[in-house]
């Protein structure tokens, strides 16, 4: 009853709030606020603007009066921005108690977020530094403890979760009115900062495990974004890169161009190894690139870890690997060693890339062996068909070497001819976009069986149940750094089936939903929103899936014409 009684009076002090629309300048096209490098070295400056990213991010995702679509969390950024910026400490901390104040009161209830030992849910940034008051004031950190256990509606303006979702949306201001050829002022460099940060600061699952500690994150980008006029963009990059999660990599190719060569590729010992060709030009598996358009392996490498997310070394590979053939060119020059000779060609580019080295969805390798391929099985290859030729063999090879091509074959394949006894093999943690820095923890949504209609005319309609029909031959999987996100997930689900092995390298530790962070001028980036562990608390993001047996491509092997995973696969069913 309290609790009922709570909502109602923040609701009605909200409906109050709002009838009361907020105006602002215009700042579409700039912020009106302008810093001098200079600022960039001075310490309280630093303190400021970095007090007043946590607190304009704590409000925004905190107070209840983000309900109110006439309030504008970005403008009031821009607006405070002069107003802190050369204020000393106790000035900055009343104009932020005072900001805070002026969106209304707040009805707190703290026995509602108590979370005990034994909780379903998992902190993950408690946001400590609120109860600082050295640093705060006492008046500006018991407004933002008063917010932390606000009472909230499901209906923030900038973070919400829609209907029949696991995971939750984000809104904000893109800004499509900015003229593109005028350079971000401070105003909109800083929030560009703000805005990425906060948002990985409040809801990533990811949050504690980046190299960089991700308080240090901001303390060390806050006096680039000041003084980095010209290059913000490429700092902004940077920025993104410290996240270190491949999902993150959607920009990757901007940094060299926006067409790709048709030409595969692997680093094997820092060599950059041709894996696929086509016949359009003369490179060849084996071959080694010594250089494309003008830069070396080495460079581009380099490149890669600055600015590119990548959750691991694998993905490092991977990634720079793909960037040596992007260029903004319609032809490349790309110099290569066939055989130990020297050699010179060019190569046409392409967007959308050229397809090359298709693979089949599914083979019988030999009667008793069975092949499936991730990146071409969909549920046009006919299902049944293929398991009734799969059904009798002793094992079926899973290639999940590439992107699901059909995300239903998790449920319309594996699932149903596969499992004999419904699991859940799979530990989530989904983010709460009412009480932001906590997270969700329970089985996979989704449990992992043979699936039963009972009646299609109703929302639930299914049921897993036990298959005494399963396959009853041994899965084996063959793994590496394309093995990605969906690819990772079943890859997980299929290793709950007893008997599986998996064979390969390291993937590209990157799983869970993402989610979309809308930056302005299209600078937008997804990164992962759902925490994805095994069931005895290994956490797969950055690590990757579980794997049996380590086996990586050689030259030579490459060179002849071998998948010396695949071969190690198919030794392992022989004893070998």
């Amino acid at each position: 009853m309290k609790r009922f009684a709570l909502c109602l009076i923040g609701l009605l002090l909200q409906q109050t709030l709002s009838a009361q629309p907020h105006t602002y300048p215009d700042y579409r096209a700039s912020s009106g606020f302008e810093l001098e490098a200079s600022a960039a070295a001075d310490p309280q400056v630093l303190d400021n603007l970095e007090t007043l990213c946590r607190v304009w991010g704590f409000v925004k995702y905190h107070h209840p009066a983000m309900r109110d679509t006439t309030v504008h969390i970005d403008y009031e950024l821009f607006g405070l921005l002069p107003r802190i910026v050369g204020a000393d400490k106790p000035e900055r901390n009343r104009i932020l108690s005072e900001w805070i104040a002026g969106f209304g009161p707040v009805e707190s209830d703290p026995s509602h977020y108590v979370l005990t030992p034994d909780s379903a849910y998992r902190c993950i940034n408690s946001f400590d530094w609120i109860g600082d008051t050295v640093r705060l004031g006492g008046e500006l950190s018991r407004r933002l403890q008063e917010l932390r256990y606000a009472v909230r509606q499901d209906d923030n303006r900038y973070v919400y979760k829609l209907p029949n979702t696991v995971t939750l949306s984000l809104y904000d201001d893109s800004f499509p009115n900015y003229p593109l050829d005028v350079p971000f002022d401070a105003g909109y460099r800083l929030l560009c900062l703000f805005r990425f940060w906060n948002v990985i600061d409040s809801f990533s699952p990811n949050r504690n495990i980046t190299d960089k500690p991700w308080d240090q994150v901001l303390t060390e980008y806050l006096p680039r974004m000041i003084a980095d006029r010209d290059s913000y963009i490429l700092t902004l990059m940077e920025i993104y890169a410290a996240v270190d999660d491949a999902h993150s990599a959607a920009h990757s190719m901007m940094l060299f161009g926006r067409k790709i060569a048709p030409i595969k590729a692997t680093l094997i010992d820092d060599r950059l190894i041709v894996t696929e060709s086509s016949p359009e030009h003369p490179l060849l598996p084996g071959d080694e690139v010594v250089e494309a358009v003008g830069r070396t392996l080495p460079e581009v490498v380099a490149k890669v870890v600055r600015y590119v997310p990548n959750s691991n070394k694998a993905t490092v590979r991977r990634e720079a690997a793909k960037l040596m053939f992007v260029s903004w060119r319609d032809t490349i020059p790309v110099t290569y060693l066939h055989d130990g000779e020297r050699r010179t060609a060019r190569v046409a580019t392409y967007w959308p890339p050229k397809e090359i080295g298709k693979r089949e969805a599914f083979r019988m390798l030999n009667d008793s062996t069975a092949y499936v391929f991730i990146g071409t099985l969909t549920k046009d290859c006919d299902f049944e068909r293929i398991y009734d030729s799969i059904k009798h063999t002793k094992t079926l090879i899973v290639d999940m070497r590439g992107y699901p091509a059909d995300h239903t074959v998790r449920w319309m394949f594996f699932a149903k001819y596969f499992v004999a006894k419904p699991s859940y093999p799979i530990i989530s943690l989904y983010p709460l976009h009412t009480y932001p820095g906590v997270f969700h923890r329970f089985p996979s949504g989704d449990d992992f069986g043979k699936w039963v209609r009972l009646d299609v005319g109703k929302t639930i309609t299914a049921f897993t149940t036990e298959n005494p029909e399963a396959y009853p031959g041994r899965l084996i999987l063959l793994v590496n750094e394309h093995t990605q996100s969906a690819s990772e997930y079943i890859t997980m689900l299929l290793q709950s089936i007893p008997g599986t092995i998996t064979i390969g390298s390291q993937t590209a530790g990157a799983d869970g939903d993402v989610v979309e962070i809308i930056m302005p001028l299209g600078l937008d980036l997804n990164y992962s929103s759902i925490g994805i562990y095994y069931p005895d608390g290994t956490n797969a993001q950055r690590a990757g899936v579980k794997i049996d047996r380590q086996v990586y491509p050689t030259v030579e092997g490459i060179r002849t014409g071998r998948d010396e995973v695949l071969e190690a696969a198919l030794y392992s069913i022989n004893g070998q």
